[in-house]
């Protein structure tokens, strides 16, 4: 199944939240936070369906407070907006195809803003992906250090996937 991998070689911690779509009802959801800490990879984080969103983030070495974090970006991939909430906070938030946000933990509408903006809720960026243009088995895997974050793939001369790996020695 379609999955995303991080592997995080640097020296902060990082996050990882995903969002899908819901092709039976066509509703738009987001999950996460997924934390990766430094020096760690995620494994896969499985995606239930083939076309899927992703947003890493990372905590900001030139602060200490925990709510700032610097966002992992992708030039080459295209992007969409979805409602969510902020690293530190667990949330599904559900988003239908007539625009209404729903909480899906607790259930109601009520519980995120109309305009997703309020309340720990904002509109964020997340990179869509295509599984079906990676391979092993249509993992996004994602290798971060020092000097950055590159999207790494499976190959023949490649043959570990992501999800699979483990920082080097430093």
């Amino acid at each position: 199944s379609p999955k995303v991998a991080l592997l995080n070689c640097g020296a902060n911690a990082m996050a990882v939240s995903g969002g899908y779509l819901n092709e039976t009802d066509g509703t738009l959801s987001t999950v996460g936070w997924f934390e990766v800490p430094a020096g760690t990879n995620s494994g896969g984080l499985p995606m239930p369906s083939d076309k899927f969103f992703v947003r890493i983030e990372s905590e900001d070495p030139k602060t200490e407070a925990d709510s700032d974090t610097l966002v992992v970006t992708f030039p080459d991939i295209p992007t969409r907006e979805l409602c969510a909430r902020v690293p530190g906070f667990n949330f599904n938030i559900g988003e239908s195809a007539d625009g209404v946000f729903v909480d899906a933990l607790d259930g109601t509408a009520a519980s995120v803003p109309a305009n997703c903006e309020g309340d720990g809720d904002e509109m964020l960026t997340y990179y869509e992906i295509d599984a079906s243009e990676f391979s092993n088995e249509g993992e996004f895997g994602v290798e971060c250090d020092a000097a950055g974050c590159k999207i790494i793939e499976a190959s023949e001369d490649n043959p570990v996937p992501v999800g699979f790996r483990e920082c080097p020695d430093v």
